[in-house]
């Protein structure tokens, strides 16, 4: 596989972030990679990552890319985004505890990330959506909401548990984050990325 359609223009990796992706390669391959065979091998891997959690959104790039428009528009044009909510129910069925687990460390591990490349919020907020989620079910046992549409499972999984508590202001804005923002541009977010480690930290609080 090859990294995908102008995947250097979207995730922009610096030659600190090569140097480190040969590192850590090496290190746990023992292959040693050239830097531009690093760069093309990094590019590769947060393609495929970003097509996983949303082929959506990646159809979406490939799209933009192929028709010219990530090119500059002229200023008359109204490049509002266009927002088409997608549901995302919680699996009432997996593993709670393994999949909270995994949320976090996701979330551990996406701390770098985000600062070096803003589009990587998309990632952590589905993490944070999955930890949050499955810690209200666990905490809620048998006694759990139906998702309903998907669109709204996470603030009737919150009141349940604890009640119209101080966070819910907090556990709406990741949900409309998760079930609506995620294609859109994280510059046109309703949460701005410098209010976003705050968001987190409400968040996780619940945990």
């Amino acid at each position: 596989m090859c990294p995908g359609p102008a995947s250097d223009r979207y995730f922009h990796l610096s030659d600190e972030d090569v140097l480190e992706f040969q590192r850590i390669i090496a290190k746990a391959t023992g292959e040693h990679l050239s830097f531009e065979a690093a760069r093309l091998r990094a590019l590769e891997l947060l393609d495929l990552f970003y097509l996983i959690h949303d082929p959506e959104g990646w159809e979406q790039r490939r799209s933009d890319f192929i028709h010219g428009y990530d090119l500059p528009r002229m200023g008359s044009l109204d490049t509002t985004p266009v927002l088409h909510p997608r549901p995302a129910p919680l699996d009432l069925q997996a593993d709670h505890r393994e999949k909270l687990g995994r949320a976090l460390v996701m979330i551990g591990n996406g701390r770098h990330w985000v600062r070096a490349r803003p589009t990587t919020w998309r990632y952590a907020v589905i993490a944070l959506y999955e930890a949050v989620g499955h810690a209200l079910v666990l905490t809620l046992g048998v006694e759990v909401p139906d998702p309903g549409d998907g669109l709204h499972h996470l603030t009737p999984l919150y009141d349940a548990a604890l009640g119209k508590g101080s966070k819910r202001e907090a556990i709406e804005q990741l949900e409309v984050l998760r079930t609506t923002y995620l294609p859109v541009a994280v510059s046109n977010w309703i949460v701005q990325s410098k209010d976003l480690p705050r968001l987190f930290i409400e968040c996780l609080e619940i945990l």
